[in-house]
């Protein structure tokens, strides 16, 4: 199984992280090393991956994944709003029906 480390800033330690590549890592975390203590705040771009071509695939298919939710939710969201605007419409036109026919009585 592939696995990501972190290189200790202060004493060089290989600690493992709980992420199987960069891309599951968030931008910033915190890392205490096991050996020596010390606790610091590395990036995603502080990883080093095991299987780096492994994780490239894994990452393009998370990417692909990801994008294709964010068009649904785009979609999902521009529906939601034609269909807002064309209720308010009808309420318009209907409330516009009845004050004429409340001047015609």
């Amino acid at each position: 199984m592939n696995y990501a480390y972190i290189i200790c800033r202060k004493c060089g330690y290989k600690i493992v992280t709980p992420f199987i590549c960069r891309c599951d890592a968030p931008t910033h975390f915190v890392v205490t090393c096991p050996k020596c203590g010390y606790r610091g705040v590395y990036s995603y771009a502080d990883i080093v991956e095991q299987d780096e071509k492994m994780c490239k695939e894994s990452c393009r298919e998370a990417a692909s994944i990801s994008e294709k939710i964010l068009t649904s939710m785009g979609i999902s969201m521009l529906i939601d709003a034609i269909m807002s605007v064309a209720i308010n419409v009808a309420q318009m036109l209907t409330t516009e029906e009845q004050k004429e026919e409340n001047k015609k009585q």
